[in-house]
């Protein structure tokens, strides 16, 4: 729980962590607010009766991008929601889809501020496993991560021109609402040669962080430490860290039933961890040839 937040009375320190451990899909604390912010994003406001009616069109869409229908395309509210809500049931996890579509879809009927700030007021305080986030220039439902680890990826994804772009890509692929572990992991490596190739290796345009780690073997480059540990010195941290990133990818080539298998969720949520600080590091000027 973040500083100032309310918390439970009568919590000692073990309860503390149950209680803002993160959840999946839509629990019971959450359902009711959670689907009163999706009908206010799903009805338009009548200017003769000051009823909400059904935006119909709106839910067209929702179902062509989410893949399941509805069902309902009348006018009265309370009926498209019972459509809606009885569709969600029959896979939880279309709730998290539907609340992803609305915030892409231009911010809902009510502007992208209104929708992004209403949900994510109700995400953080059910202590929910998602987040609202914003990827080149997308905004949608995306993985929570520590508060410190999200700010400090940000900063990177922002200053890192095109690697940053490509780290960005590959956050979404991970920590999106649909990830693709493969995807983002490729991404993540792709990420760290934008980055270091033109401090590395500016004169090839077709290198790899496979080649890049063979020029770091014979070409010591350091990190700004005053002091460094001899087994754990700057530059071989950084090769070893790039190594780990690039052997890592398992199915990066083919090779039969006997290759190794698909990159896993786990896989690539460390891949893209691991390039954040190697992204960082390339773009800001602080590798240097020793």
């Amino acid at each position: 729980m973040t500083d100032g937040e309310w918390a439970a009375l009568g919590l000692d320190s073990g309860e503390v962590g149950a209680y803002d451990a993160l959840y999946e899909g839509i629990p019971a604390w959450m359902s009711a607010s959670f689907w009163g912010w999706v009908r206010f994003e799903l009805t338009a406001k009548n200017t003769y009766t000051n009823a909400r009616n059904w935006h119909a069109e709106t839910v067209k869409g929702m179902e062509r991008a989410c893949r399941f229908s509805v069902g309902y395309y009348a006018y009265d509210a309370a009926q498209g929601m019972d459509a809606l809500r009885s569709a969600v049931q029959a896979d939880p996890s279309r709730a998290v889809r539907v609340a992803d579509f609305l915030l892409a879809d231009k911010g809902g009927i009510y502007g992208r501020k209104t929708a992004e700030d209403g949900l994510e007021k109700i995400l953080r305080e059910s202590g929910s496993a998602w987040t609202v986030g914003k990827r080149l220039g997308r905004v949608g439902l995306e993985r929570r991560v520590p508060q410190g680890v999200q700010d400090v990826a940000d900063s990177v994804m922002r200053s890192g021109r095109r690697a940053g772009e490509r780290l960005a890509q590959a956050w979404s692929a991970v920590f999106g609402v649909d990830p693709n572990p493969s995807n983002g992991y490729s991404l993540a490596i792709k990420a760290v040669e934008d980055a270091a190739i033109p401090v590395l290796l500016p004169n090839d345009q077709i290198a790899t962080l496979g080649k890049i780690i063979h020029h770091m073997r014979d070409v010591t480059y350091t990190l700004p430490f005053e002091r460094e540990p001899q087994d754990a010195a700057s530059g071989l941290v950084l090769r070893q860290m790039s190594q780990l990133l690039w052997v890592g990818q398992v199915d990066r080539h083919g090779g039969g039933e006997e290759a190794a298998g698909t990159v896993s969720q786990a896989a690539a949520e460390a891949a893209v961890m691991l390039a954040v600080p190697l992204v960082q590091w390339f773009t800001s000027g602080v590798v240097q040839r020793a």
